[in-house]
C-alpha cells in the first residue's frame, strides 16, 4: 500500500472531492507531525483506537499498522469512498459514515473496555468533541489531538486569563490537558486561515467532586457576561435565598471576575447551590 501523503491530491482529483472548509476539511501533510501525534498516542497493539474525521486516510494508514481495533469516523461520503478504496481488505478497520460527536456519543458505550482518540479534528466539531469527552470520563484513556491553537489555548488557560472561559473549566474538571506544539498552516492542504496545535488529554484519576451536568449549567451562568461578577451573574439564574447564601459561604469571591475562578472555588460554589437547590426542590 502507498503512503497516502504522496497521493492526497491525486486523490481528492479523482473522486472529484474539494475540501469543505466549512466542515473543517484542511489535510495535514506533514509526515513529521503526523508520526508525532502517533507517538504521543502510545498506542498498543491491542487498544482500541478512534479516528475522528479521518479524511482521506493520511493518519489512518500509519494507526492501522499498530492498532487491531481502529474506528474510522468520516462524515463525508465522498471521502468515504476513498476510506473504503484504501482500507477495505483490511480486517482490523471498522469505517463509519457518521457525524463524529454524533457516532461518539451514541457508540461509545458499544466500545470494548477503554478507548483512545487520535486525530486532526475537524475545525467545526473540536468544541463539541472536548465537550462530549466529559460524557465518557474515563472510557477514553487518551486524547490526542490536532485542534485550531486558540480552542487549545482555551483549554489550558488557567484562572487569571481572559481565555478561560465555560470549556476551559469543563475540560479541567475531568482532564489533564496539554499543548505539545504548534503547527503552522503550510503543513496543511488548503492551508487554514488559523494556526493549529497538537494537545493531549488524559483522564484525571480523581475528576472534580462536582456533578457533571449541574457544574456545566453552573458555569455557562457563571460566564454568561466576563464583565460582570460572579455574584451578579448569578442573580439572573438563582433565587435571592440562594443569591445571599452564595455571597455569605464565598465571602470575597463572590466578587471575583468568572475567569478568576479555580477547582477549589467551583466546587465551594457548586456545592453551596446544589444543596439549597435540592432542599428548595418540592418533595415528590
Amino acid at each position: 500500500m502507498t503512503d497516502p501523503i504522496c497521493c492526497i491530491r491525486q486523490d481528492l482529483r479523482r473522486f472529484g472531492v474539494h475540501p469543505n472548509t466549512i466542515r473543517g476539511q484542511n489535510f495535514l501533510l506533514s509526515a513529521k507531525i503526523r508520526s508525532k501525534i502517533i507517538s504521543l498516542a502510545k498506542i498498543d497493539p491491542t487498544d482500541c483506537v478512534l479516528e475522528i474525521g479521518a479524511g482521506t486516510g493520511i493518519m489512518s494508514y500509519n494507526l492501522a499498522k499498530i492498532s487491531s481495533n481502529l474506528h474510522l469516523i468520516e462524515i463525508d461520503p465522498t471521502l468515504m469512498q476513498i476510506l473504503q478504496s484504501r482500507f477495505s481488505e483490511m480486517e482490523n478497520i471498522h469505517m463509519h459514515l457518521d457525524d463524529g460527536v454524533a457516532w461518539l456519543s451514541r457508540e461509545w458505550r458499544k466500545l470494548p473496555g477503554t478507548f483512545k482518540i487520535v486525530a486532526n479534528l475537524p475545525y467545526g466539531i473540536s468544541s463539541p468533541i472536548l465537550f462530549t469527552l466529559l460524557s465518557v470520563y474515563p472510557s477514553c484513556s487518551k486524547t490526542v489531538v490536532m485542534l485550531q491553537k486558540d480552542v487549545a489555548l482555551r483549554v489550558v488557560a488557567k484562572p487569571g486569563l481572559r481565555s478561560r472561559g465555560v470549556l476551559s473549566v469543563m475540560v479541567q474538571s475531568a482532564y489533564d490537558a496539554r499543548i505539545v506544539c504548534d503547527v503552522a498552516k503550510d503543513k496543511f492542504f488548503p492551508q487554514p486561515e488559523v494556526e493549529s496545535s497538537v494537545m493531549v488529554l488524559e483522564p484525571k484519576p480523581i475528576p472534580w467532586a462536582v456533578d457533571t451536568v449541574f457544574l456545566e449549567k453552573l458555569v455557562k451562568n457563571v460566564f454568561k457576561h466576563k464583565r460582570k461578577t460572579v455574584l451578579n451573574n448569578l442573580k439572573s439564574a438563582y433565587p435571592k435565598k440562594i443569591i445571599d447564601a452564595v455571597a455569605f459561604d464565598l465571602g470575597e469571591i463572590a466578587g471575583y471576575r468568572p475567569e478568576d475562578l479555580d477547582e477549589e472555588h467551583f466546587e465551594k460554589l457548586s456545592c453551596t447551590i446544589q444543596s439549597l437547590s435540592e432542599s428548595e426542590a418540592p418533595e415528590k
